[in-house]
């Protein structure tokens, strides 16, 4: 069985003190007692949001899956291979890698990048490149989130 890990969302005061929501808190920390904890501090972020997705999904890796299918029929694109490309080519651009080295032996190793941990700012940073590089590479212009919501306002039946 795995130990319990319990996250909280507070703020700090101007004079360092850390308020954090009470009574649940209590009672999970309380199943701890006489134990030896560890306590992390950091900056909340907001994650990527669900419309950032879709649009990544729907709109980023859809035009770009098309754009390579007509270049080369051949080859078999499929989504989760574009979002791969992309994810090697771009990534590092917008986040740095963490690396963990043996001190022993000197053997470093890197944590693989993943865009689940994208920040709302850093998710939005790696659309741009994705989209330029269509542009560039493939000639092709992918709609902005805000075009194809006008796009479809826009739209008669």
């Amino acid at each position: 069985m795995t130990d319990p890990e319990y996250t909280y969302f507070g703020t700090v005061t101007e004079t360092g003190e850390i308020k954090l929501p009470g009574n649940k808190m209590r009672r999970e920390l309380a199943m701890l007692a006489g134990h030896r904890i560890e306590v992390k501090v950091r900056r909340q972020r907001n994650r990527r949001s669900t419309p950032q997705l879709r649009y990544y999904w729907g709109c980023i890796v859809q035009d770009i899956l098309h754009a390579l299918q007509e270049l080369d029929p051949e080859t078999g694109w499929r989504a989760d291979g574009v979002h791969e490309l992309l994810k090697f080519k771009f990534l590092p651009l917008v986040r740095e890698w963490r690396e963990y080295v043996n001190m022993e032996t000197g053997e470093a190793i890197r944590e693989p990048l993943t865009t689940t941990k994208l920040t709302t700012v850093e998710e939005e940073m790696y659309h741009d490149h994705c989209r330029k590089w269509g542009g560039e590479f493939l000639g092709i212009s992918i709609a902005l989130p805000n075009e194809q919501v006008e796009m479809f306002e826009n739209e008669t039946i």
